[in-house]
């Protein structure tokens, strides 16, 4: 038995089942062989020599042994004695870290987001350090039938959107019995070469059968190679040198379909018949629109226009075979009315004493027509000879 100074001590050992059977006394050791752990009593219980302190908070001793554990077994956490305190190593909370999230770095795969940001934990806005639109925003931005169409393959109307499935049948049903190509450069005749650092997508027609090329036929580089395409009846497309579409016909030739010229270059194509018209330039609209002066050619009114002499008058005038009518009432040098005597017209009372042209004056006068007075004789005309009296 081992002793200290002559005093023994008593050591119990055997199994942990065996322990538990028996009571150590105050102070006194036990080993247990089979977990190799040591334990020391207190008169009641085997205390394990070494172990983490369990107790409630409040019944926690005062720190001063420095590496001491100790659980609270009320509240669950742990702490660790300095020499001089507790320090709290267990974390049941968030609330148990020192500082707070505003104390944590962004990292490059997490951030924060600001609470002014949020609402109820979810995200209210969005910032891309230039632009800022809220939730409410957007809301408004997608509910917004005239900029957002919803996407509808059962209906025409205006305000609505095809899929890209629906838009190519809408196409291919509006364009039936039509094989419209893509563009092509030109005519291009490959006698000599063909064309020389072409772009990809460049697109020609050959217009002869040489250097591998088929007249005819249409040539797109693809950026190492020209791709062959064998035109068949009913292709359409444009050609961009001369700005005119071109059709393949059943005689295997391309043919104009269309063309469209500056309307300025038409000078020459006037017509005449019906449905034709007539290029102008600006001085000639400028007279066929205006109605005419005494200086300026153009239109003539029609209250002007009713003044003109009818042809019969024009030909009068001009001495041929014209004949003086009531209509006809312009005179020429052969007109027969110049020389044909005739009796006066019943205005004769006009000259009469009180008429509009009275022509007789009462009052004498050199190379007058005496006019009668009242009574109807000339007294006033007539003077004395020798005394005598006129009745």
């Amino acid at each position: 038995m081992p002793n200290v100074n002559g005093i023994p001590i008593k050591l119990q050992h055997g199994t942990k089942a065996q322990l538990d059977t028996i009571t150590l006394q105050l102070a006194e050791p036990a080993y247990v062989t089979d977990t190799k752990e040591l334990y020391v009593g207190d008169g009641t219980n085997s205390i394990l020599v070494g172990r983490v302190l369990i107790d409630t908070l409040a019944n926690r001793p005062v720190a001063g042994v420095d590496g001491r554990l100790f659980v609270a077994s009320d509240t669950n956490d742990t702490y660790v004695d300095n020499g001089s305190s507790w320090i709290k190593i267990g974390v049941a909370s968030l609330s148990d870290l020192n500082g707070n999230l505003d104390d944590i770095d962004d990292g490059t795969t997490y951030v924060r987001i600001l609470a002014s940001e949020t609402n109820n934990g979810s995200v209210i806005q969005l910032n891309d350090g230039t632009n800022i639109v809220t939730a409410s925003d957007i809301r408004s931005h997608i509910d917004n039938a005239a900029i957002h169409a919803e996407l509808d393959d059962a209906s025409h109307a205006t305000n609505k959107l095809l899929s890209a499935n629906q838009i190519d049948v809408r196409i291919s049903e509006a364009f039936t019995g039509l094989d419209y190509q893509n563009s092509v450069i030109e005519f291009y005749d490959p006698t000599t070469s063909l064309p020389t650092n072409p772009a990809v997508g460049d697109r020609y027609i050959s217009s002869a059968t040489s250097n591998g090329w088929t007249e005819n036929y249409i040539y797109e580089w693809d950026g190492s190679n020209w791709i062959e395409t064998v035109p068949n009846l009913g292709f359409r497309l444009t050609v961009e040198s001369d700005d005119t579409e071109y059709a393949y016909n059943s005689s295997n030739e391309w043919v104009t379909v269309t063309s469209s010229s500056a309307h300025n270059s038409l000078s020459g194509l006037e017509g005449g018949g019906s449905g034709h018209y007539y290029h102008l330039d600006a001085n000639q609209y400028t007279e066929a629109t205006q109605y005419a002066s005494n200086s300026v050619n153009g239109l003539m009114s029609s209250t002007d226009h009713a003044k003109l002499p009818t042809n019969n008058q024009k030909d009068a005038l001009s001495g041929t075979n014209g004949t003086p009518s009531d209509s006809n009432r312009y005179v020429t040098d052969s007109d027969p009315r110049m020389s044909d005597a005739r009796t006066p017209l019943q205005h004769a009372t006009t000259h009469q004493h009180g008429g509009t042209d009275e022509i007789a004056v009462a009052t004498p006068e050199p190379n007058a027509i005496p006019k009668a007075n009242a009574q109807g004789n000339l007294n006033s005309w007539i003077t004395e000879i020798d005394g005598g009296t006129f009745v």
